[in-house]
């Protein structure tokens, strides 16, 4: 159904005969590549990666240790940091940045508890309580605990 839509979107685009015949081609033997894609993917799980995810390798190396961008910018996980209401307005003889900076480090100690425990609640998705779908957690094992360490190619 997806190599279909595709096709239409695609073949409008095609500046040539060539183009389209390879546009084609593609769509046409998808399905087979994908099989075997899928079959692949499904051993990898099964054999090499079976207390993690099947793409977690290949996110770790490719994606974080061989790029070579500034990783706070690009990398850091997002946390939502809403204002704290229990701060005071007025610090007196505290700061108030360095009373933020503490409950900050205080919360994300808690989040990191329950992401090494395990009893994080999972994240889903759907608009439903019913039709929700768990998402992957897996990688939340690396939030903190990974760090990049030079390394020729890596």
């Amino acid at each position: 159904e997806t190599a279909g839509k595709f096709l239409a979107t695609a073949l409008p685009l095609a500046e040539s005969e060539e183009e389209a015949r390879s546009l084609i081609e593609a769509v046409e033997i998808f399905p087979s590549e994908a099989t075997e894609l899928q079959h692949r993917l499904q051993s990898r799980k099964d054999d090499e990666m079976k207390d993690s995810s099947w793409l977690q390798h290949w996110w770790n190396t490719i994606g974080y240790l061989q790029v070579r961008d500034p990783v706070v910018v690009n990398v850091s996980y997002f946390f939502q940091l809403a204002d704290d209401e229990t701060l005071p307005s007025e610090g007196g003889n505290k700061s108030l940045g360095v009373m933020r900076g503490a409950a900050i480090l205080h919360a994300i100690a808690d989040y990191r508890k329950l992401v090494c425990s395990g009893s994080l609640p999972y994240e889903s998705i759907g608009r439903k309580e019913k039709d929700q779908i768990p998402l992957c957690s897996t990688a939340f094992k690396y939030m903190f605990h990974g760090c990049r360490v030079p390394r020729k190619y890596q």
